[in-house]
């Protein structure tokens, strides 16, 4: 039997058989061609094969944010600042290689308790030793709020979609369950604002 195609509506000439194109909105959708035949009743030895282009789906792209805390739960001097360095090189090395961009940010409470011991040493007078032991309460709380901050700009962040943030802290038994608390609260936000999360724990072997 011999096929008749009649020509596709002029609407639809912009789509090809499985193809996915964009449209303005911002949405894709794919086009499959769907074929219709029926006799004609004209002709009894030929048969019309109707073709329609249909659109069968369109599907909203929406990029969503993803966040790691990784917080190294380790005593001064074991490695951190090291594995930091190691981390930056390592995620430099897989936007080179894989055009994968994630940013990294960290928190460093040592840098913190350092300030607040300076300034308390200018302001006061006292000895480190004194000024260091004055400031263990500021320190956490400024810690937290660096913490904040860097989830602030998360949010507010539309440049980048990964991230990794790390958190370099002493950890001791009485601050862990606090800082874990924070965390769980900061990840409630996150998830909030459609933005994924995860804590990842290192201690030394």
């Amino acid at each position: 039997k011999k096929q008749i195609k009649k020509p596709i509506v002029s609407k639809f000439s912009e789509f090809k058989e499985n193809e996915i194109k964009p449209s303005r909105n911002g949405r894709v959708g794919q086009s499959e061609t769907v074929t219709k035949g029926k006799p004609d009743e004209k002709h009894d030895h030929q048969e019309t094969t109707i073709v329609e282009e249909v659109i069968i789906h369109e599907t909203e792209i929406i990029q969503t944010k993803a966040v790691t805390f990784i917080l190294a739960m380790t005593i001064p001097g074991s490695g951190k600042t090291k594995l930091k360095e190691e981390l930056i090189k390592e995620i430099a090395k897989q936007e080179q290689e894989y055009g994968n961009k994630v940013k990294f940010v960290h928190a460093s409470s040592d840098d913190i308790r350092a300030d607040l011991v300076d300034k308390r040493i200018r302001q006061y007078r006292e000895t480190r030793e004194q000024a260091f032991k004055a400031t263990q309460k500021d320190a956490v709380k400024e810690f937290n709020h660096k913490i904040d901050l860097i989830i602030q700009e998360i949010i507010a962040d539309k440049e980048y979609f990964g991230f990794a943030v790390f958190l370099d802290k002493n950890i001791v038994p009485d601050q862990f369950a606090d800082l874990k608390t924070h965390l769980k609260e900061l990840r409630s936000k996150l998830k909030s604002e459609n933005i994924s999360s995860k804590v990842i724990g290192l201690v030394p072997e």
